[in-house]
């Protein structure tokens, strides 16, 4: 089982709750998500924009199979739609994320023990 395509998956059925929610980064915590993550030895990371992103340009980037590449485009699809039901809200879900990673390489790059790693 390929993590980025389980990951797309997840992300897919979960985004509008995501963006629903509060929380800039979403947990999976499924009981359904989580046993078949482990039993396959996947680490699957919190739901982001971000996130989201990082895995369907990982994905794009190979040559899928014709099966997986239908999955990734009903994937795709159904973020899609739900990005133009909830533009604005995933918009600001998006420059919050941006901010956040920012601020993260900043503290980063600035703290001494990094030595500007």
């Amino acid at each position: 089982m390929d993590a980025d395509l389980f990951f797309a998956k997840i992300a897919a059925e979960h985004m509008a709750a995501y963006l629903d929610s509060d929380v800039l980064f979403y947990p999976i915590d499924n009981l359904m998500v989580v046993s078949t993550a482990a039993l396959h030895g996947i680490n699957v990371p919190q739901l982001s924009i971000g996130a989201w992103l990082e895995a369907v340009w990982r994905l794009s980037a190979r040559t899928l199979v014709p099966s997986d590449n239908a999955q990734l485009a009903a994937y795709r699809a159904s973020v899609a739609a739900i990005r133009q039901k909830k533009g604005e809200v995933y918009g600001q879900k998006a420059r919050r994320e941006f901010k956040s990673r920012l601020d993260t390489w900043s503290w980063y790059l600035d703290d001494p023990k990094s030595a500007g790693r």
